[in-house]
């Protein structure tokens, strides 16, 4: 019964999508539709047939945005106005259908990666119904007392960061009245306060794992709080993303969630991206505040618009492909891994030095399309694909979404094999949405990744050493 329904409805979704041209009435190009159509189809179809019932395994979230942001997306918006730049117009000599094809080539690498470590490293069946379940959370546990103290610790770090990142920016008045880049808002103190700040998102996720799952409605208040504190920073990524991790820790610690759930819950999310990037680009905020009903009603009436614009330019990223396609094929020219390590650029500065020569991908791309741009400082989300194309080209995309897809199979696999402790659900949480953004965000969230990590890593080496002292049977970094 499984296997049929869910072949049914990737067929529904690949003809849906051979269907686009003759609905929008656009010239059908056979190669582009065909291979787009695949792409959407197969992740479908390996997203119902998993055989482990987890809503949050690692590959489901990435694979099926992977297949909406390069397969789906691209074709339901060919009739606007997004390819119809004189800089596309190359793609007239097939470039439209060689970048399917290789989009579709590399969510094969990426599913061969996954399933490589399931078998490998993990177990490529899980048991239904009992993985990942936690019981028995109790807080005069020593382990769990300890994981407590420290989440406290590591939370009023974050918080004091966050206070002095807000007072040095200009107060929360400078915040809630700006409408210009996210970089120019902290006037200068984007540095160690900023990344101080995302300890709170760790004091968090440690916080709640030590006493889920009693005291949900605790949990709750620390979600919306971090989630309400980050949302002053106008960006949708840092608003929503304690709120994806506070919902993967009540899947995993109270309740388990379905698919669909999941589903219409990301429906939310974008809904409330959409929100977050209205408000950020009024001008004038003081007239929101003064009559919040007319602006909550504006964007009702206009939600299509404003959730067109959001697919557009946040979630489909096939231009920015298309963008590192058209340069190489022009230039023959690759940036030969400058872009993967631009992430780390943060940790250069700070050691006062030009250790890297890296190269910011996004910026790069838009400087691709228009040199004018050279001169802001505004940046595209450069595509993990496109940025690992513009790098290696055809074959280093094809293994480096085949790397992505071990290492995404790597984190998952202690709980597939029901070992990891709570402390390792809570580094799960970030990673998961990092991992899953950068599908279309390409590496640039990579230093929050290590920012929010950093602590919650400290705290499982600590415990290990600790319980291998006591209890020597007991030798996996994930047991505690």
């Amino acid at each position: 019964m499984l296997m049929f329904r869910s072949v049914t409805i990737s067929v529904i979704v690949f003809f849906v999508i051979i269907g686009v041209p003759s609905y929008y009435d656009v010239p059908f190009q056979f190669e582009f539709y065909f291979f787009s159509a695949l792409t959407s189809s197969l992740a479908v179809l390996v997203v119902n047939l998993s055989p482990s019932k987890d809503a949050f395994e690692s590959i489901k979230l990435p694979l099926l945005l992977f297949a909406i942001s390069y397969a789906a997306a691209p074709v339901f918006i060919t009739e606007t106005d997004v390819f119809k730049d004189s800089f596309y117009q190359p793609l007239n000599s097939g470039l439209f259908e060689y970048g399917a094809k290789v989009v579709f080539f590399c969510e094969l690498t990426f599913l061969a990666g996954y399933y490589l470590s399931a078998i490998t490293f993990g177990t490529s069946r899980t048991v239904v119904g009992e993985v990942g379940k936690i019981q028995g959370n109790d807080l005069a546990s020593t382990k769990n007392t300890r994981l407590f103290w420290f989440s406290v610790f590591v939370l009023l770090v974050g918080l004091l960061s966050y206070i002095s990142l807000v007072l040095q920016s200009g107060g929360i008045g400078h915040f809630l009245s700006y409408s210009g880049g996210r970089g120019e808002i902290f006037s200068g103190t984007f540095g160690a306060f900023y990344w101080g700040a995302f300890f709170m998102l760790s004091g968090m996720v440690m916080l709640i794992a030590s006493f889920l799952p009693n005291y949900k409605f605790i949990a709750l208040a620390a979600v919306l709080c971090v989630s309400g504190a980050y949302f002053l920073f106008q960006g949708r990524s840092l608003a929503l993303a304690p709120m994806f991790c506070g919902l993967i820790l009540f899947h995993y610690f109270i309740k388990r969630l379905s698919g669909w759930f999941v589903v219409s819950l990301s429906l939310v999310g974008i809904i409330l991206a959409s929100f977050f990037g209205f408000f950020r680009t009024i001008e004038n905020k003081s007239k929101v505040y003064q009559d919040p009903f007319f602006f909550i009603s504006y964007f009702s009436e206009n939600i299509g618009e404003f959730l067109q614009k959001t697919i557009i330019s946040n979630i489909q990223q096939f231009d920015l492909f298309m963008v590192a396609v058209i340069y190489v094929e022009k230039t023959g020219d690759l940036l030969d891994g400058a872009t993967l390590t631009n992430w780390l650029e943060p940790l250069d500065r700070l050691l006062h030095g030009e250790l890297l020569d890296s190269v910011h991908a996004g910026k790069f791309l838009l400087q691709v399309v228009d040199p004018e741009f050279k001169a802001l400082e505004t940046a595209a989300s450069p595509s993990l694909i496109g940025e690992l194309y513009i790098n290696y080209s055809t074959i280093g995309s094809l293994f480096g979404f085949f790397l992505y897809g071990f290492i995404l199979r790597s984190l998952y696999n202690p709980i597939a094999r029901k070992t990891a402790s709570k402390t390792y659900y809570a580094f799960y949480t970030y990673c998961l949405w990092v991992f899953s953004k950068s599908i279309v965000d390409g590496t640039m969230l990579w230093f929050k990744l290590a920012t929010f990590a950093a602590p919650i890593i400290l705290f499982m080496l600590f415990m290990d050493k600790k319980e291998v002292r006591q209890y020597p049977e007991k030798k996996s970094l994930f047991n505690q």
